[in-house]
């Protein structure tokens, strides 16, 4: 997917080199700002116990798709979608191909009206066919009887086909005026293969909350959002799709409401605030921070915070800022990791 903030190309030469350098091979590590669940998934397929979590309903169901290691029997399609004998390895394959491929109306419903090509509302994120094909993905999900996991496993994959083939720059804050060439292909919404690993705990609770419920951590990492973008505002599309709420929407964009999950880490003032309370919540031996250059809180104000915990080291990695707007510069920036260790 393409997210802000992703860390994948900054695992290996950052947060692998930090807990090679920590000497530690496995353990209990806490992912309290998943995203994408780059970083879990990596840990996981390292020997790592994860725990993943993150307050945005999309990345739960993503992170339950994505970290699940056992196969999903799907026993209430048993007979419809597939034969009852259907080997279990066989069935997601099978219920993901009947998503893909259904007969689907060209309009008349809420979410096809207010974000599609031709709907009511003149918003462009979907050509009419992807919305048709999301929108009866979503409600044939709903209709089934399914466990919470296969449920949030579906739901995954038709979130991360719908985000392929979104009219959008980077973000869902708004849409582009034209389809784009990407957004005029034809949406694939493809089976999530297993993970391999320790089996993960996924959760979506507020990052206090969360680091205070899991004790006896090895290594809590956070990855807050460094600058003013609100997550929950700028991916409210994604949300939308998870909860499949029919919300009361707003604006040019039509925005779901968010101010529920604001995040404090958004200004400077309540990002210091929440690197106080969060570490003070957690017993784990090593706290890891990632942080930018560019971000909100200057490198004095997290080491006069960190350094009253543990001795503090940094490594820095060079990226290429990503661009959200066409006024936008490419210019190069450093990705901090804080490592703090209690020990």
């Amino acid at each position: 997917m393409n997210y802000l903030g992703s860390k994948t190309r900054l695992i290996e030469p950052l947060i692998q080199r930090a807990v090679d350098d920590l000497g530690l091979t496995s353990g209990k590590f806490l992912d309290a700002f998943a995203g994408t669940h780059a970083v879990g998934i990596a840990m996981q397929s390292r020997g790592w116990s994860v725990y993943a979590n993150d307050i945005q309903s999309y990345s739960y169901h993503i992170g339950r798709a994505k970290l699940n290691t056992t196969p999903l029997e799907f026993k209430s399609l048993g007979g419809s979608i597939f034969d009852k004998d259907t080997p279990i390895a066989d069935r997601l394959a099978l219920v993901v191909y009947r998503l893909n491929f259904m007969e689907y109306p060209k309009h008349n419903d809420w979410f096809w009206n207010n974000y599609c090509e031709n709907g009511s509302a003149g918003r462009l994120y979907f050509s009419a066919r992807n919305g048709a094909v999301i929108q009866t993905a979503r409600n044939l999900i709903d209709s089934w009887d399914l466990t919470s996991l296969e449920r949030s496993v579906l739901i995954a994959a038709v979130i991360e086909g719908a985000d392929k083939i979104a009219n959008v720059a980077t973000v869902y804050y708004s849409y582009l005026k034209k389809l784009k060439p990407s957004a005029k292909r034809d949406i694939l919404i493809a089976p999530i293969d297993l993970a391999k690993g320790l089996e993960a705990h996924v959760s979506s609770l507020d990052v206090i909350d969360f680091v205070g419920s899991v004790k006896g951590a090895d290594v809590l990492y956070l990855d807050p959002p460094y600058n003013a973008r609100q997550y929950a505002g700028y991916y409210h599309m994604l949300e939308t799709i998870a909860l499949w709420d029919n919300p009361t929407i707003a604006g040019v964009g039509g925005v779901r409401p968010w101010s529920d999950k604001k995040s404090d880490w958004c200004n400077r003032e309540g990002a210091i605030r929440a690197l106080r309370h969060t570490w003070s919540a957690t017993d784990a031996k090593v706290m890891m921070l990632s942080y930018s250059s560019d971000g909100l809180m200057t490198n004095d104000d997290i080491m006069d915070i960190l350094t009253q915990c543990g001795t503090v080291t940094r490594l820095d990695q060079p990226y290429r800022r990503l661009k959200t707007k066409e006024s936008d510069q490419d210019r190069d920036v450093y990705e901090y990791l804080y490592i703090c260790n209690r020990s």
